[in-house]
């Protein structure tokens, strides 16, 4: 076939699909790296870091404020009163007469002597502040020629004992040699003698050393006042300059900027996944465990966040509402019209609004709150959003300063309405004393988050997380906010707030270390303990058996069960209508038992003749209800230990009768206020309409029907004979006085 130019595809309708192949994809690759860069969790690490930097920038504030000029020069004012003051006396001549006790040293002194006296007849500030300072120059001259000497004494020391060891060595090597004898004892005297030299020069640098030591505590009492003055001042700048330096790293810049930008943000940005690796705290996933790894904190960036100075404060509490009363002067102030509206509430109240909300940008912010103000003693704090003055609310800021400045009666107190913390997923942990915190029994960095909270660890995004909603309308705000929906993949979502204390139980089995101690005067899970305490006073384990072990050797929970009741199974064999159709041996092991339910040997026989005795099918002697009752003849692997709760009703009918029976279980609190049975009839507050009238009808019904059963149920009491031949008549007050007694 001949070569054209003729293509098997026309090159145009090529060239356009290309394009739109490449336009297509550009597109794609642009959405993908915006929606990347827009991830939830950004936001929320962007949000916590303007968070911290206002936090800072409010606390550089409160320090940069007037108080804290008016401080500065308070401070610079007495260190300048203490360093044109006189000297100690006392300490003075302390310390001159130990500089005149070395002769080195006597004409130093005699010249610090007269500096002492110029100043102590100086009267211009000035001069005096020259003077005294030229002073303690003179006094830290002689102790550094008193440290020179030491030095000097030091070296001779040292050289004195080189020498000695030298003529020690001598001595040695002459013994070893087998030298002369008159050569060794040679030896010995200039080694003695050299010993000598060394004990001398040992006292003597000695005596200098503490020399030294006593000039030098003596000049650091003098200079005590001073110095405690300058540290006061120092750690006051001190204060201001750390914060700022804190607002430097916190606040954003451009080379943070410029990190976070799209691909840019893959090197080592700012903003990255937090990821907590938890190799010993395995997660069983499809039948395999595999480390737990926790990404919480990406989102929950001021978990682990404490108070300045204090480690086991929140940094940042969850949000709350609550109710101050800010005192107002009894006469309206009067302040300068060309005060910004900041300053005039510092001047009457001592706090100031910031420039610009946090997490809403006109809300009412507090951003400074001066110590011992109306505002300090009202309770107001730094980060306090003012909702509503007086009962009116004040969104925005304008409206807030309107309500503090010009609709204000006087001399009357306002009633603030403050919204106090952060939201989630903001916050603290409220309890750093005890959880994330470094220095509580569970960091943080060992035992991670989903440990107690539950909720897939490994997700960066609300609805993946599994959250579990505390309320149903809660779970139809999330789904409207968060897009959140129940997650039925993943099998251990997070427990909703209500029930996040259950997790404790996991490794406190016992429970009783989650009550209020010594180190923890907060109990740390009070809801759990409150419900032990309940189950336990109330008797509820009598029927519902709450099983604390999955095993021989695993523990998983509190065990609260009933101990074995083989004397009750014992009995209720007995009463079988078939039991007097047994022979003698069974009777005779089922009477071992009632008599002795501790005992194994008669309550294996028995448990072994009931299968044996149901596996005659239609020709066993006793019912069906008795050979279910051989189960409970086994020894349990883990028995409970809780008494048996409320008495036998085996024999009720022998000792009370319907009437009581009915009031009794209508409500039993008429009977005994202090009973720990519950009242299951007549709680009908919760009902109406149809749902009550029934109740009303029927609940009469339900209680007779239990009385009847019971009754009928009731086995004969054998009562014991009374003693033959009494002929006394009863006594009460006898019996009354034998019973005490």
């Amino acid at each position: 076939m001949p070569a054209t130019e003729q293509t098997w595809r026309d090159l145009k309708v090529l060239h356009v699909i290309f394009g739109v192949s490449a336009i297509i994809l550009l597109v794609a690759t642009v959405t993908m790296l915006t929606v990347d860069h827009n991830r939830p969790w950004k936001k929320y690490q962007r949000t916590f870091r303007a968070l911290e930097t206002w936090s800072a920038a409010a606390r550089v504030d409160a320090e940069n404020s007037r108080a804290f000029a008016e401080k500065s020069a308070s401070l610079e004012a007495e260190l300048g009163e203490v360093r044109r003051a006189d000297l100690n006396p006392q300490l003075v001549e302390q310390f001159l007469e130990a500089v005149e006790s070395v002769s080195a040293d006597a004409e130093a002194g005699a010249f610090a002597r007269e500096d002492v006296e110029r100043l102590r007849t100086e009267s211009d500030p000035d001069q005096r502040f020259a003077l005294r300072g030229d002073l303690l120059q003179r006094f830290s001259d002689i102790i550094g020629r008193t440290q020179f000497r030491e030095d000097q004494l030091a070296g001779s020391l040292k050289l004195r004992k080189a020498e000695l060891d030298k003529r020690r060595a001598d001595y040695e090597l002459a013994i070893a040699d087998g030298a002369a004898e008159s050569h060794q004892q040679e030896l010995l005297v200039l080694a003695d003698a050299k010993r000598a030299e060394v004990e001398e020069a040992t006292l003597v640098f000695q005596e200098a050393n503490r020399h030294r030591k006593a000039l030098q505590a003596t000049l650091k009492q003098i200079m005590a006042p001073e110095d405690a003055a300058a540290k006061e001042l120092a750690d006051h700048r001190q204060t201001l300059s750390l914060l700022r330096k804190t607002l430097s790293d916190r606040a954003p810049n451009l080379g943070k900027t410029v990190l976070e930008l799209p691909v840019l943000d893959a090197f080592n940005g700012p903003l990255r996944v937090d990821q907590i690796w938890l190799p010993k705290l395995t997660l069983n996933n499809n039948f395999r465990d595999v480390a737990r790894f926790d990404r919480c904190t990406t989102c929950h960036q001021g978990m682990s966040k404490s108070a300045p100075g204090q480690p086991t404060e929140p940094a940042y509490p969850e949000a709350t509402t609550v109710e101050v009363m800010l005192p107002t002067p009894e006469e309206v102030p009067q302040l300068s019209g060309d005060l910004e509206d900041s300053l005039q509430l510092e001047e009457i109240y001592g706090f100031q609004l910031a420039a610009e909300g946090l997490f809403e940008k006109d809300s009412p912010t507090v951003s400074v709150v001066l110590p011992e103000s109306p505002a300090a003693l009202a309770g107001l704090q730094s980060g306090d959003v003012i909702a509503a003055v007086g009962g009116g609310r004040t969104p925005v800021r304008p409206l807030a300063v309107a309500a503090l400045l010009e609709n204000v009666s006087w001399g009357s107190p306002l009633q603030l309405s403050i919204e106090r913390g952060v939201p989630q997923p903001y916050s603290t942990h409220p309890r750093l004393d005890l959880f994330v915190g470094d220095s509580s029994p569970h960091p943080m960095k060992t035992f991670g988050c989903t440990i107690c909270h539950q909720g897939q660890g490994s997700a960066t995004s609300f609805k993946w997380a599994s959250h579990s909603p505390n309320t149903p309308k809660q779970s139809h705000l999330w789904h409207d906010e968060y897009g959140w929906f129940n997650n039925h993949h993943w099998i251990r979502p997070m427990r909703p707030e209500r029930f996040e204390e259950s997790s404790c139980l996991k490794c406190h089995h016992q429970v009783v270390d989650l009550a209020p101690s010594e180190r923890f005067p907060e109990p740390p899970a009070p809801k759990v303990v409150e419900g032990y305490n309940l189950i336990r006073q109330y008797g509820c384990f009598g029927c519902h058996e709450i099983n604390g072990w999955s095993g021989p050797e695993e523990r998983i929970g509190p065990d609260m069960r009933v101990e074995p009741n083989y004397h009750e199974v014992a009995q209720a064999i007995a009463a079988d209508p078939g039991f007097a159709g047994m022979d003698a041996t069974f009777k005779r092991w089922v009477g071992d038992v009632i008599s002795s339910p501790d005992g194994t040997v008669a309550r294996g026989q028995v448990r072994e003749a009931l299968e044996a005795d149901a596996g005659q099918g239609d020709e066993a002697i006793l019912s069906d209800r008795s050979h279910v009752l051989a189960n409970l003849l086994k020894t349990p692997e883990t028995p409970g230990n809780y008494p048996k709760v409320g008495p036998s009703l085996r024999h009720v009918a022998s000792k009370v009768g319907f009437d009581w029976l009915y009031a009794w279980l209508r409500n039993p609190q008429d009977f005994r206020p202090s009973t720990k049975m519950p009242r299951f009839f007549g709680l009908w507050e919760h009902l109406e309409g149809a749902g009550l009238e029934e109740s009303q009808r029927y609940e009469p019904l339900e209680i007779r029907s239990m009385v009847s059963y019971l009754t009928s149920s009731s086995q004969p009491f054998a009562f014991i004979e009374p003693y033959q031949g009494i002929t006394a008549p009863p006594d009460v007050e006898r019996g009354k006085k034998w019973q005490c007694e």
